[in-house]
């Protein structure tokens, strides 16, 4: 504890109370596309037929034609190949990499000449997860776009209130940062969100492990140097229990999530 006692003090010397951070538009449309694609089920979780309908999406959309397409026996290789190497992905994941892909924005290359093999499929999803990464790092920072309401009435936040508990209801295991910075702010600025210093020192811990976790998950999924250097630069801050820069801004807003979360599970929490 008493690394994370030295964690709390640091942040309390930046500030004692969780205060509100602006919330940021995306820079783009592809951020909402990817935002979107990561609420889908992960394909550790899916149907074969789930991963050979998004196959047949891919194979469509390059143009690959149906002669062309892989056997059974090189399909089921192929399955095995993505349920292995890619189940932390999505299956809204796969077809926005595609779609990305002959759009020209990854740096891959798109034509598959007509051979879609295991190969031809770990290099376009190689390239979108260069590209994800960075994205992912802005979506633990900020609510999605289609989250963020901007100078909007009491009521339709109330709505959206209700609303987000619904969402929260039917997916109790949605990842905490599908819970809006925004709509933590106005609770808290409603005075509808009442935790003691001493509270607020647990969420923090709490999202001390969420982030480290986050990071070694972006380490096991795709090994880049940037990736371990992140986790590294990480873990000496949390030995030395002080953390710098960015990331005091991103355990605040992962700890506002993780309490916004607790509160839209709270049936008796209600407005």
């Amino acid at each position: 504890m008493e690394q994370i006692q030295g964690v709390w003090l640091e942040l309390a010397n930046k500030n004692s109370e969780l205060a509100p951070q602006e919330s940021k538009l995306p820079k783009s449309g592809d951020v909402v596309r990817f935002s979107d694609a990561l609420k889908d089920k992960k394909i550790a979780n899916v149907t074969v037929d789930n991963i050979k309908e998004a196959l047949r999406y891919a194979m469509v959309k390059i143009g690959l034609r149906s002669q062309n397409w892989p056997s059974e026996e090189e399909k089921t290789v192929l399955i095995n190949h993505i349920i292995k190497g890619y189940n932390g992905h999505t299956i809204s994941e796969i077809k926005l990499a595609f779609d990305m892909a002959i759009e020209g924005k990854l740096d891959v290359e798109v034509n598959c000449y007509e051979n879609f093999s295991c190969l031809y499929f770990s290099n376009i999803m190689s390239s979108y997860r260069q590209w994800a990464k960075q994205e992912y790092e802005q979506l633990l920072q900020e609510p999605p776009a289609i989250e963020y309401k901007e100078d909007i009435s009491d009521r339709a936040m109330a709505e959206w209130f209700r609303d987000k508990v619904k969402d929260f209801e039917r997916d109790p295991e949605k990842d905490v940062r599908f819970a809006p910075i925004s709509l933590y702010t106005w609770l808290d600025e409603k005075g509808l969100i009442k935790k003691t210093a001493k509270h607020k020192h647990g969420y923090l811990t709490r999202a001390v492990y969420y982030r480290q976790e986050v990071l070694m998950t972006a380490v096991r999924n795709d090994e880049t140097d940037h990736n371990k250097w992140v986790l590294k630069k990480f873990n000496e801050m949390k030995d030395e229990g002080c953390f710098t820069g960015g990331e005091i801004t991103t355990l605040k807003n992962i700890a506002k999530q993780i309490i916004l979360k607790e509160i839209l599970l709270d049936r008796d929490f209600r407005i």
